[in-house]
């Protein structure tokens, strides 16, 4: 169990390597990016090292910094496969958190470097949720998992169709997700 969820780490690792840090950069834009465009991208990693005013007095991190790290990367995420969140927000859809889930696993330290997975792990139109997995970078040993679950809004707050709003989009998002 814990080799595969490791060696699928180092898979995904490998691959933002490949696409992200290697500049080997994909269609920028989701709406005209290829099928395999699309595979390559459906998980992110996000790196982050732990900052002195995240921890406790014990050096600890506290559980509160988690949640922001998952929007880092969910934030990140949106922005690698083409849906940055000004962008979609000129379009007026809007994508409020409605739930976030944490589930502590192991501690992470002061000056521990964390690999911090995300992808879109549902999506149907009018609600999409994300998973999280935040690896100490050192053993690559789980800390963390969680997800968050989103909805589109437009402006005036009213739950929207993104298969009626933006069928392009919804369509990619859609593929995205069917892999």
């Amino acid at each position: 169990c814990c080799s595969a969820i490791h060696n699928g780490f180092l898979l995904y690792r490998f691959y933002y390597i490949q696409i992200f840090e290697k500049k080997e950069a994909p269609t920028k834009n989701l709406w005209y990016a290829s099928q395999k465009e699309m595979n390559k991208l459906h998980k992110i990693t996000w790196t982050h090292k732990v900052q002195y005013y995240e921890t406790d007095q014990m050096k600890v991190v506290h559980h509160s910094n988690y949640i922001r790290w998952f929007e880092e990367a969910r934030v990140e995420l949106m922005e690698k496969i083409g849906c940055p969140y000004d962008k979609m927000e000129e379009k007026g859809i809007i994508s409020p958190v409605l739930e976030v889930t944490c589930q502590y696993k192991q501690m992470v330290r002061f000056g521990d470097t964390v690999e911090i997975l995300a992808w879109i792990s549902s999506f149907n139109g009018i609600r999409f949720s994300l998973s999280y997995e935040v690896y100490n970078q050192k053993d690559g040993s789980l800390c963390t998992a969680g997800t968050s679950k989103h909805c589109f809004i437009n402006a005036q707050g009213k739950l929207i169709s993104l298969k009626r709003e933006d069928p392009a989009l919804y369509e990619s998002l859609k593929k995205l997700c069917e892999e």
